[in-house]
């Protein structure tokens, strides 16, 4: 399983995909870690309100945690909802899903920003739709 997610900022209507940061799940010490990639040539400054993501204010830090970071976590459909079962149903998910697939899978969209968590793949397919755009 690939247990590497970049995160983006991506806006399609402006052709805008910058390449912010890398969360990683390691199954083997189950340890989730979060950095950031590149931050001074990014310009994720001009896009999001303070320039950095939510949670993670050291750009030179690797954060390194048991369990998915809560503002990550914040970003999948609550498991409060009363509909959470048919939204896991709709992804094709069940009670054995972690949280990494979800992620994978819903991408933390969230209507507030622009950043998704995407897979490496994803990431050179939507670079290349933006380059031809």
């Amino acid at each position: 399983m690939n247990n590497i997610l970049y995160l983006v900022w991506y806006e399609k209507e402006k052709k805008i995909l910058n390449l912010i940061g890398q969360l990683t799940y390691d199954d083997i010490d189950e340890k989730y870690f979060f950095k950031y990639l590149n931050y001074e040539s990014n310009e994720l400054q001009l896009f999001s309100k303070n320039g950095l993501f939510p949670g993670f204010m050291d750009i030179n830090q690797i954060y390194i945690s048991p369990n998915l970071f809560l503002p990550i976590l914040k970003r999948l459909p609550s498991k409060k909802r009363d509909d959470y079962s048919k939204i896991m149903a709709e992804y094709g998910f069940d009670e054995k899903s972690t949280d990494f697939e979800v992620l994978r899978q819903t991408k933390g969209a969230s209507c507030d920003d622009h950043f998704i968590f995407i897979t490496e793949d994803e990431y050179y397919k939507l670079k290349n739709e933006i380059k031809y755009y």
